[in-house]
């Protein structure tokens, strides 16, 4: 009988994955620098799909690592027992989904692959800790069937370029296809704002998709809402604007159109690679490295002020001066700045030179 851990795992398996689902994986994609696989197995007692949310700790080329962990628990995930009686599963993982076959790893390819998974989340070793059962590991190789080997991307047949005209719009799949005059696009269909079936929409005169639902316009290249809805919607304070942020940092996904011997076929974009999103990170070791090659300005010989001194000496008599309550020393990481004020007192006078 399913426990409170159980139905605690459903409903953030069933959050995380239509958050996963709807952002096309830009969102929850990574967890604890793990990219996360979307799994979908086999019921062994319903036969019906069931999907999970997992990391994958290691992988290998064409071959995807999970590990049956759950949590360090006494009992083998769900997941688990349907892919050992139902090998053949869909993988999705970094925007691209997959036909795989799952194996449980054999003693030896534990014992070789253990030391890399602990290394890449050092959580699995306390899972093992918690628990008397050996926790399975399982690989996940291309399936024969899959039409694409090599490749970790499913396409999805649109049907004959000649029955999509200019200004149509249709669906496949998860996609909604159109022709703005010649020129092919896929957008994920389902529209931000109560999540309208966009497939069922129109392209005006500007190439936007429009929302059959309420008039919501997306440009069809950036995936983000150039207008907000209208009718009612549009006399509520701030509503337009919020979705328009919002498509900002969650837009529509898009897809590649592919034309082969007159059929169109959609397939997900490939996310950009890792190095080329680490901008910020860069950004921020320069201006570290500007900061840390500051020095303060000195005075010059014969110059009303202080008489140039060597560094040491500065910086010698300045934590000394502060000991002494004369003055207030704000410390960074490679350079000494210091701020004075007036001392009095019984020593007299004040302290500027």
């Amino acid at each position: 009988m399913p426990n409170a851990k159980d139905a605690a795992a459903r409903f953030l398996t069933g959050l995380h994955g239509s958050v996963f689902r709807a952002t096309d994986g830009r969102l929850l994609g990574r967890v604890a620098g793990m990219p996360v696989v979307m799994l979908i197995t086999t019921g062994r007692k319903s036969g019906k799909p069931r999907s999970t949310m997992l990391t994958s700790p290691v992988q290998e080329g064409d071959r995807v690592v999970l590990v049956a962990s759950y949590g360090g628990d006494d009992r083998h995930p769900a997941w688990f027992l349907n892919l050992r009686d139902h090998p053949d599963v869909e993988v999705t993982m970094l925007g691209r989904r997959r036909r795989m076959r799952a194996r449980t790893a054999s003693a030896d390819e534990k014992a070789e692959l253990w030391p890399r998974i602990t290394a890449t989340y050092r959580g699995y070793a306390g899972y093992q800790r918690r628990t008397e059962r050996d926790i399975p590991v399982v690989i996940l190789e291309p399936s024969a069937s899959d039409p694409e080997e090599g490749a970790m991307t499913t396409e999805v047949r649109v049907g004959p370029a000649s029955e999509l005209p200019s200004k149509k719009v249709t669906g496949a799949g998860r996609w909604a296809v159109g022709n703005d005059g010649g020129e092919y696009f896929a957008v994920t269909r389902r529209c931000r704002h109560l999540y309208a079936d966009l497939a069922k929409g129109r392209i005006d005169q500007d190439g936007c998709l429009v929302c059959p639902w309420h008039g919501s316009k997306y440009d069809v290249r950036s995936g983000r809402m150039v207008r907000g809805p209208q009718g009612a919607f549009a006399k509520v304070p701030g509503l337009s604007e919020g979705f328009k942020a919002l498509t900002k940092v969650v837009p529509l996904g898009r897809g590649e159109m592919v034309e082969r011997d007159g059929i169109l076929y959609v397939r997900p974009r490939r996310p950009p690679p890792r190095a080329e999103r680490r901008w910020t990170g860069r950004r921020r070791t320069r201006r570290r490295a500007k900061i840390s090659s500051w020095a303060p300005p000195r005075r010059q010989d014969g110059v009303e002020g202080t008489p140039e001194v060597p560094r040491a000496q500065t910086d010698e008599r300045t934590a000394g001066r502060a000991r002494a309550g004369g003055e207030s020393v704000l410390t960074f990481r490679t350079f000494t700045t210091r701020t004075r004020r007036p001392r009095t007192g019984r020593r007299g006078g004040s302290s500027s030179r």
